[in-house]
């Protein structure tokens, strides 16, 4: 059995991979036109930033967790995003899109520093 350090770190790491690519495709269908609204210049920044940022988590998964949490987590992760986010629901995502960016990055951010 994990220890609790273990699990809690995981279910972060989780829950911040999932805002990253939740965003990611929330990115890509807006880029295609999906959605009315253009993006701001900062906002198009942000998106830039969180895709780094979840290749970042990633990257720190494999290199600090045991090698199955990642590799789970992006084979349930990879299909919700393109379920979760459609035509359908992509107006009301987009709204917390930043939200989501600022998480995906502020978790990278945090993981990476607290590795040192």
């Amino acid at each position: 059995m994990a220890p609790v350090g273990e699990i809690m770190i995981v279910a972060v790491f989780a829950i911040a991979l999932l805002a990253g690519l939740l965003q990611a495709r929330i990115a890509a269908l807006s880029s295609r036109g999906a959605y009315a609204v253009r993006p701001t210049m900062i906002g198009s920044a942000l998106s830039f930033l969180s895709i780094l940022a979840t290749i970042a988590l990633v990257v720190w998964g494999f290199t600090h967790l045991v090698w199955y949490w990642p590799a789970a987590l992006l084979a349930g992760g990879l299909p919700l995003p393109a379920v979760l986010v459609n035509r359908s629901t992509l107006k009301p995502l987009a709204l917390g899109s930043s939200a989501l960016a600022c998480l995906a990055i502020f978790a990278a951010a945090y993981f990476w520093y607290s590795a040192r």
